[in-house]
């Protein structure tokens, strides 16, 4: 039986709820909110298809926006948390891994929209604890990360094979460590803000080495991540914004009004199994 908007609701059921807003819920209810499973449209085009709790997003679920972005997994309170996946409008995966209450929180893969890549901790949406960033250039740092920045131990490999492994403090190498040239060359030291003096003497003298028997293959070696680029030592700041990811407040359903509810026995076709399976957008 199809949904009967002349039947006359009771407080708990199921049925279609339309909203002053402009929302549409259907599904099932208690005490006048969504409970249970069911389907809201929001009015700006959004929709959550999953479950609820005493009107709010709860459990499995799964939330499109209306410009294709899609997020599926679990929720909590209205909050992403839990296990979840989100997807870009054009059906690549954005973020895959933990989240807690609405941000990245655990472990997870986020793919940047330059094509870098970082795989680890997380921590109130930031980067934090162990991870690993693949820089879009080749370069791939692997330690530790607080507040979003490298910081602690860590080591960073060049595209050229040189690799520095040592202490870092708002990504910037920052205390001992050692840095070791493509052809075997060892150096160990104290870096100060990103800066050795004494390597930047030990580079000098190779690239003047270099130039005088035209090796210009060991000048282009003596510049990895021993030089000072902050640009290439830095992620990239155009990777997330994570207002995107969140669901925005003005996305809540607002109270109906008791002439906005219609009931009906009957709930919208219910798949075999789990609710929700995860699915690329656009699939069946």
């Amino acid at each position: 039986m199809g949904l009967d908007s002349k039947t006359i609701a009771t407080i708990d059921g199921c049925g279609r709820i339309a909203y002053k807003n402009g929302g549409v819920y259907v599904g099932q209810y208690m005490n006048s909110k969504p409970h249970g499973r069911g389907r809201m449209t929001f009015p700006h085009g959004a929709v959550y298809d999953g479950h609820w709790n005493r009107g709010m997003m709860h459990g499995q679920g799964r939330f499109t926006w209306k410009d294709g972005r899609v997020y599926e997994g679990n929720f909590k309170d209205k909050e992403k948390h839990g296990k979840g996946i989100m997807w870009r409008a054009d059906g690549s995966v954005w973020y895959d891994g933990d989240y807690k209450d609405g941000h990245p929180g655990g472990y997870g893969t986020l793919n940047y929209p330059n094509g870098a890549v970082y795989i680890g901790e997380w921590k109130g949406g930031k980067r934090h604890g162990t991870g690993t960033y693949h820089y879009k250039n080749g370069f791939v740092y692997s330690g530790t990360w607080a507040d979003d920045k490298k910081n602690g131990k860590g080591m960073m490999t060049c595209t050229n094979k040189e690799v520095f492994i040592g202490e870092w403090v708002d990504n910037k190498r920052h205390g001992e460590g050692t840095y070791r040239f493509a052809d075997g060359t060892v150096f160990k030291g104290r870096w100060v803000d990103d800066e050795n003096w004494s390597l930047s003497s030990l580079l000098t003298s190779k690239r003047k080495s270099a130039a005088a028997s035209h090796d210009t293959q060991d000048v282009d070696q003596s510049q990895g991540p021993a030089a000072k680029r902050p640009h290439v030592l830095e992620p990239d700041e155009d990777d997330i914004k994570w207002k995107d990811l969140m669901i925005p407040q003005d996305q809540e359903q607002q109270e109906p009004s008791p002439t906005d509810k219609t009931n009906n026995t009957a709930l919208p076709p219910k798949a075999s199994g789990n609710v929700l399976t995860p699915s690329r957008p656009g699939t069946p």
